[in-house]
């Protein structure tokens, strides 16, 4: 972006997809090589840019069908005022992000020690844990901050900036059940100035699937002026991974739904003809190789896996029928040639 803003339109919305790599343990759903999708827009500071980031990160959700996930929003000078209103300075502030960033790992009792540990004081500590776990509906927690708040102008303006971020996701027909205010919610990257999210659900105890937030002075470091970005980070492989334990997605299968038999050379041609119309109609389909033994081929369609085998006999043939046999439950009836796809699907 600093190398060639000079020919960029602003804002300017970009995504890219790619391998990314972290010098860290491995855990489940974290790799140190990993492919992650990133969507950002470089160049606004309004709170529309922030609730279009969330939305999209709202939908992608929903289309891959994650059910009860919840986008958690808060902004770090929220944060930042709840460490001024303990009494505590601009170098301590760093502690209290590191440490509230844990909440949801290890817990209001953790977080204090953590918190104790740093060299905030008890009552510090205290308060610190009143203001991060304020709850309730998005409407009634800024109320709340607002107040606790009001004597810290960063704060307030990071209240209301909250505020017209919540206004636009209402606009843009995001689910008010898919996000909340958080004070709780830190995310521990250093380089987050404004708005942060991450996005969470009760069947992945893990950690969050994703997250992001703004960061309007990390472009500035090579750009020689600051610029106001926000941006998200699908990281797929831990997606994959969710999906996979939640049975999410499409639920794709080489095994075959039909196993069409020859029952003689003279029907060859129709079972082969049969075969082509039920693949044409995405019926996985295997056709015998061999004709006659149907005993045999009803044997070769179970170990295949195929619930269903079809018979074009003589007697078919000439009725312009086909036999379904289900080879699960072994009853098996007659159906018309025009009707196989409908009677399979």
């Amino acid at each position: 972006m600093a190398q060639y803003q000079g020919q960029l339109s602003m804002p300017w919305r970009r995504y890219a997809i790619g391998p990314s790599y972290r010098g860290e343990r491995p855990a489940r759903g974290r790799y140190r090589e990993f492919y992650q999708a990133d969507a950002d827009i470089i160049g606004s500071s309004s709170p529309l840019a922030d609730a279009e980031i969330i939305a999209i990160l709202c939908e992608a959700l929903e289309a891959l069908g994650f059910p009860d996930f919840v986008t958690l929003i808060n902004h770090r000078q929220v944060i930042g005022g709840i460490a001024r209103a303990s009494g505590l300075d601009e170098a301590a502030a760093g502690g209290v992000y590191r440490a509230i960033d844990k909440f949801d790992k290890i817990g209001a009792d953790g977080v204090r020690e953590e918190l104790l540990k740093s060299g905030v004081s008890e009552a510090a500590a205290a308060q610190i844990l009143a203001l991060v776990q304020i709850e309730g509906s998005s409407e009634d927690v800024l109320a709340e901050l607002g107040q606790q708040l009001a004597n810290d102008e960063r704060a307030t303006n990071a209240v209301t900036n909250l505020s017209a971020v919540l206004g636009g996701l209402a606009a843009m027909g995001v689910a008010p059940q898919r996000y909340k205010v958080a004070p709780r919610l830190a995310r521990g990257l250093s380089y987050y100035t404004g708005v942060v999210f991450e996005a969470i659900t009760p069947h992945w105890p893990e950690g969050s699937l994703l997250g992001g937030g703004r960061y309007d002075e990390l472009i500035g470091l090579f750009a020689r002026q600051p610029v106001p970005t926000v941006g998200l980070a699908f990281g797929i492989d831990r997606l994959h991974d969710v999906m996979e334990e939640l049975h999410l997605g499409p639920r794709t299968t080489t095994k075959a739904q039909a196993f069409v038999t020859i029952f003689g050379p003279e029907q060859a041609t129709a079972s082969l003809a049969l075969a082509a119309d039920l693949r044409a109609a995405g019926v996985n389909t295997i056709v015998s190789l061999e004709a006659g033994g149907l005993g045999k081929q009803f044997k070769e369609a179970d170990r295949k896996g195929a619930p269903y085998a079809l018979v074009i006999g003589p007697d078919e043939l000439a009725q312009g029928l086909v036999v379904l046999k289900d080879l699960r439950s072994g009853e098996q009836r007659s159906v018309a040639r025009a009707d196989v796809v409908e009677a399979l699907v």
